[in-house]
């Protein structure tokens, strides 16, 4: 009981920790693949300036103010070109992305949601640019499906190596402990009438010692 109990208590903190782990890894993906979504529909029209025409479903969820979805597009002097309803100021917080590489925050807004949010850099025919994106710590919901793919495939193999597991020590564990019974057994059969052996109570289960002492007063 106290081994079963010992090995559950490790699987459940190593699922915990392989929960966590990829609970911040698909919430990282999401938000990079809602950046390269704002990406693809910026151009650059006659004159040089930059337009974005989002889709109609992408437009919006971004211009309703509850859906908790909002962006920024910033150009590298860290202007502001484009915004979701409201100019999406909770990503003001974010510090200026210099280094041309994503980087993922959690953001707190005062009385507001947390809000899970990212700097992306971005290049294509308009050029350099950063789009930050956030998403509310409310939406989880959205990548549930995703994160029960994602968990299962990765750590569902720990399942069965931790019921193989389980198999074995009982094996052994149930094997070392009859043995004594084994041993026991082997010496009553030895032990004739007029013999005053006893059996020795040493190494034996708990459960078992009563009865090779009830054993051994029977021989005095």
């Amino acid at each position: 009981i106290l081994t079963t109990a010992g090995l559950m208590a490790v699987l459940l903190l190593v699922l915990y920790w392989q929960l966590q782990i990829h609970v911040d890894t698909i919430h990282d993906r999401s938000l990079t693949s809602q950046a390269h979504d704002i990406a693809r529909h910026i151009k650059r029209v006659p004159g040089g300036t930059l337009s974005l025409d989002l889709p109609e479903e992408l437009s919006a969820a971004y211009t309703d103010a509850t859906s908790g979805y909002i962006f920024q597009v910033r150009n590298r002097s860290n202007a502001v070109l484009f915004a979701s309803s409201g100019g999406a100021t909770a990503l003001n917080e974010l510090a200026r992305n210099d280094r041309h590489q994503a980087d993922y925050s959690l953001l707190t807004p005062p009385s507001q949601p947390k809000i899970f949010a990212a700097s992306i850099p971005v290049t294509g025919d308009f050029g350099d640019l950063v789009v930050r994106v956030g998403q509310g710590e409310d939406h989880g919901d959205v990548l549930v499906d995703e994160l029960l793919e994602e968990f299962i495939r990765n750590v569902g193999w720990v399942l069965p190596l931790i019921l193989a597991l389980f198999f074995i020590v009982n094996l052994v564990t149930v094997k070392r402990s009859l043995a004594p019974i084994k041993t026991m057994s082997a010496m009553a059969e030895n032990i004739g009438p007029a013999d005053s052996k006893t059996l020795p109570e040493s190494d034996l289960p708990d459960e078992i010692r009563p009865l090779v002492r009830a054993v051994n007063s029977a021989f005095v």
